[in-house]
């Protein structure tokens, strides 16, 4: 990990509480840029030794998040794309649900649907 921020507690530290043991996204990280670690059989993430900033969009205290903080994480990789340059952001990875959905979310849910708009646009 090489930068981040914590949008559900506010704060400049995006590693999971212990409170709600919602390390869901630490999780996702190993298995896009895990290290091979010390067992034999594990061959590390599918993009081993990627470097990763974490953004959190859950508070400590329980799992859940709303748009708007997705939202801010989205505008946070778009604004601090550039900031290492040698290490530019070039995808955002979001892993969140509930329930299935069957359509587009386009028009039921706009202002995620304008945020990742505007993070491909900055591509």
């Amino acid at each position: 990990m090489i930068g981040g921020y914590d949008f559900g507690d506010n704060d400049a530290d995006p590693r999971p509480g212990v409170v709600a043991n919602s390390s869901h996204g630490t999780s996702c990280a190993g298995i896009a840029a895990g290290d091979l670690g010390p067992l034999l059989d594990y061959i590390g993430g599918v993009a081993y030794g990627a470097k990763l900033y974490a953004l959190k969009i859950a508070a400590d205290t329980n799992s859940q998040t709303d748009d708007s903080k997705i939202i801010a994480a989205w505008d946070w990789c778009v604004t601090h794309k550039n900031d290492d340059p040698n290490h530019p952001l070039l995808i955002i990875s979001t892993s969140v649900g509930s329930g299935r959905f069957f359509a587009s979310c386009d028009g039921s849910r706009q202002t995620l649907a304008t945020a990742a708009n505007n993070a491909v646009a900055a591509a």
